[in-house]
């Protein structure tokens, strides 16, 4: 009889590098959050992984000497975010043909039209790479930042965005107010999908939330704005991961191994990516049992993305 050899350890599932490599998408809060994870090798690169970096003016110089690494950007797909540079034209110097990245910026962050025209697009850069407007979607918001879309759209250059949707604050929509939503989102941005004599059309996407953490400073969270779900720091280096807390490491497993297939709303990646399993735990109580709003709206965009 062939003797019993474990190969499978706690330690492995619930070290920061095992943790970190369980996601397909990371945001980094920084600079310095993206180096440390390097350093300390929590990160794996070349997986095909998204990975988003905030940007600060302090933070440039740093951002110079990664880009200059380019055996570092072989291998994932790495978008940096420029919505808090004090003026986003600090990126230019940075936009150089060979390059492979794509910026990202906060349509909040924008303070009007000649603002966001500071971002060179007129470039070789610019030929394969792109810059995307990340539109926040709630209660309160969705009315003025759809119109700001169509605003951008028709007065610039600019055709990509990122729709993100807060479910727990649209939840509380009215019947009236709801219909509003999708007339805005399906009927009035449907328009300029298709291409009106030889314009570009306006780009929409859904960025995957299924397996996307944020890494700030040692501690993972769900999204940018929400509360902390793991300190990396806090975990021993060297630790053989047996005595860890099996409950905390039931709960990162329950998030970071949600298989795809069931949480799925279509055959369409972009309406799959609507289900974000941070809001169905907020509103549902369960990663994996999505609200009704989420599926009223992916039903509702169906046809449109």
């Amino acid at each position: 009889m062939t003797p019993f050899v474990r190969t499978h350890f706690i330690k492995d599932l619930f070290s920061p590098r095992g943790l970190l490599n369980s996601f397909e998408a990371i945001e980094f809060a920084s600079i310095s959050d993206f180096s440390d994870a390097l350093t300390k090798e929590w990160l794996q690169l070349g997986t095909r992984r998204d990975i988003l970096i905030y940007l600060t003016d302090a933070s440039l110089p740093l951002l110079e000497e990664i880009l200059q690494q380019t055996s570092l950007l072989e291998g994932d797909f790495f978008s940096f975010d420029i919505s808090k540079l004090s003026d986003v034209s600090l990126i230019a110097p940075f936009l150089l043909e060979g390059r492979r990245f794509n910026l990202r910026i906060n349509l909040d962050d924008i303070p009007n039209i000649a603002y966001l025209e500071k971002i060179p697009l007129q470039t070789p850069w610019n030929k394969s790479n792109c810059v995307s407007i990340d539109v926040d979607l709630n209660k309160e918001s969705y009315k003025n930042n759809i119109n700001a879309i169509i605003e951008v759209y028709t007065k610039t250059y600019f055709r990509h965005f990122n729709l993100d949707f807060n479910y727990e604050s649209l939840n509380d929509l009215t019947f009236k107010e709801y219909e509003d939503l999708k007339f805005r989102l399906v009927d009035l941005l449907k328009v300029w999908t298709t291409p009106v004599g030889k314009e570009s059309p306006l780009q929409i996407d859904i960025p995957q939330k299924r397996s996307r953490i944020y890494l700030d400073d040692g501690i993972l969270k769900f999204h940018r704005f929400s509360e902390a779900f793991l300190d990396l720091g806090a975990l021993p280096e060297n630790s053989d991961g047996e005595s860890l807390n099996v409950e905390a490491l039931s709960r990162f497993r329950s998030y970071t191994d949600i298989p795809e297939a069931e949480v799925a709303l279509s055959k369409k990646q972009k309406i799959n990516n609507l289900v974000d399993p941070y809001w169905n735990k907020r509103i549902a109580g369960s990663y994996i049992v999505t609200p009704t709003i989420t599926k009223v709206l992916a039903r509702e965009l169906e046809g449109f993305l």
